[in-house]
């Protein structure tokens, strides 16, 4: 073969690289889509509607209308989800920290991650206490800065275009950033 002559095995090269890259694709993106640190789903699902049910006797035994009854019955729904909440899709205290001071970064404009840690299910151990430019001690996330700082860029985005936060989207916010900055 000349140098000038056309390599008649570059269509089937080119479509069997293609061919890969959708498979790889294809397969973080899966691996992606089913990331839960603990699958307590069912448990947290059967822990509401315990307490769902009892409070349904109690309330149809005061007489409460069936209107009002479910309306209520929705309210207590709402607020158990936020409470008993087991599941999570950040797998690791490390993995925490890191997204605790993203949150911290976008929706409080420091790199101190006193607040989002004390929110359910957001505990981590990879964490330093240090005296903050106020004097007060505070705590941070104890790993590097360069990546927190690249996602809180799209984390703003994001917030900003839809109003979602990671306390309360955990999982389509973070399964939207984690695409774009392992797969894209």
């Amino acid at each position: 073969m000349t140098p000038l002559s056309p390599d008649p095995t570059r269509q089937l090269r080119w479509s069997i690289y293609l061919l890969l890259i959708a498979i790889a694709v294809g397969n973080l993106s899966g691996r992606l889509l089913v990331v839960n640190a603990i699958d307590y789903a069912r448990l947290e699902s059967y822990r509401i509607g315990k307490r769902l049910n009892a409070l349904k006797s109690e309330l149809s035994e005061q007489g409460l209308a069936d209107s009002a009854l479910e309306e209520r019955l929705a309210e207590e729904k709402k607020r158990l989800q936020q409470k008993m909440r087991l599941q999570r899709p950040f797998l690791s205290a490390n993995d925490r920290s890191r997204w605790l001071a993203i949150r911290a970064l976008v929706e409080q404009g420091t790199f101190a991650i006193d607040v989002p840690v004390q929110d359910p299910n957001w505990d981590t151990i990879d964490m330093v206490q240090h005296r903050g430019r106020d004097g007060q001690l505070h705590l941070y996330s104890s790993k590097p800065p360069l990546l927190t700082f690249m996602l809180a860029g799209e984390y703003w985005l994001l917030h900003q275009l839809t109003g979602m936060t990671l306390l309360e989207h955990p999982y389509l916010l973070g399964r939207v950033m984690l695409f774009t900055i392992n797969i894209l």
